[in-house]
């Protein structure tokens, strides 16, 4: 499975194994009735199961002919062979196959679903998937936040190429938050949609937006800052949303008022970012739009340890 990556196309495949093999259960052993029309149906047939290893299960399930029991003992043969051997880090679950997964936002529902749905039938797969689940966020969150690394100035290009690297970071910086807010959106929306809205994945969401938000630079004297670079991001990012509904005038004048009233003293936005840049960023000024963007402005606040940074930007 991890050589190929066509993990969606093999849990496909074990989930129709285990649909199979409950309807060859329910057909031989529910009273049924034979018919060679319905038996040619089963792609699956009992010839065609590997059974080998299973004489324990056997023997646990001997003393039962009730067709519950045989259906847990066919199922678990399936699981034994397609599922448990391939359901860890080294394969299904491994960074450079399951990332491919998750970042496609069209797989959500139903692929990364029915990941998480397999996952209940292997001891510890939960728990397997819910560390690359982690490992996964922390990745894509780092990446987002140290965006705006620029390469040491001593490379090829000169003094040119030095100056247009650090335009380039001033634009990638002003895209930060905005790049975290959707980096968020897409982790809540695995967490609800793909993991059932499993309180256990609703902690892991929100340990990783906490270590990442409070991460800093990769390198440098704001390593693990405290939340110091997003805090001052967000402000300054705050402020080019308000004063840009204030002016197209889309507000109504009570939110354009409280939001002046808060905004009127910041920062402007970021120095020298590109009127391209800022304007890709800046997204919609409608009240309604404004008020989704307040709520998601706060939501990603609660996780930043250095609240008075963001709080001295007003002041």
């Amino acid at each position: 499975v991890g050589g190929s990556g066509d993990v969606v196309g093999y849990l496909r495949h074990v989930d129709e194994r285990l649909g199979q093999v409950g309807h060859l259960a329910s057909f031989y052993l529910g009273g049924i009735g034979s018919s060679s029309s319905s038996s040619s149906s089963l792609s699956l047939s009992a010839d065609r199961m590997d059974i080998d290893g299973a004489d324990d299960d056997m023997a646990a399930g001997a003393g039962g002919d009730d067709e519950s029991a045989s259906s847990i003992l066919l199922l678990s043969i399936v699981e034994r062979h397609l599922l448990r051997p391939h359901y860890n880090p080294q394969n299904i679950l491994y960074p450079t196959v399951l990332y491919r997964l998750l970042d496609d936002e069209s797989r959500i529902v139903p692929d990364v679903k029915r990941l998480y749905t397999l996952g209940k039938r292997v001891d510890g797969g939960i728990a397997s998937l819910r560390a690359a689940f982690g490992q996964y966020g922390r990745e894509r969150g780092l990446e987002v936040v140290r965006s705006d690394a620029v390469g040491g100035a001593g490379g090829a290009g000169g003094a040119g190429g030095a100056a247009t690297s650090k335009a380039e970071s001033r634009d990638a910086r002003l895209k930060i938050v905005p790049n975290l807010l959707s980096c968020k959106s897409h982790l809540e929306q695995l967490q609800i949609r793909a993991f059932g809205n499993d309180e256990t994945f609703d902690r892991v969401v929100r340990n990783v937006l906490e270590e990442v938000c409070n991460a800093g630079s990769e390198s440098g004297d704001d390593e693990g800052d405290g939340g110091r670079k997003i805090a001052e991001l967000l402000a300054k990012y705050a402020d080019l949303r308000f004063k840009n509904a204030k002016a197209g005038g889309s507000m109504a004048p009570s939110t354009a008022a409280s939001a002046a009233a808060v905004m009127a003293r910041a920062d402007s936005a970021i120095s020298g970012a590109s009127a391209t840049a800022a304007a890709a960023v800046v997204g919609g000024t409608t009240e309604s739009e404004m008020e989704i963007f307040q709520t998601a402005v706060l939501s990603l606040f609660r996780h930043i340890h250095s609240k008075d940074v963001f709080e001295a930007f007003y002041k």
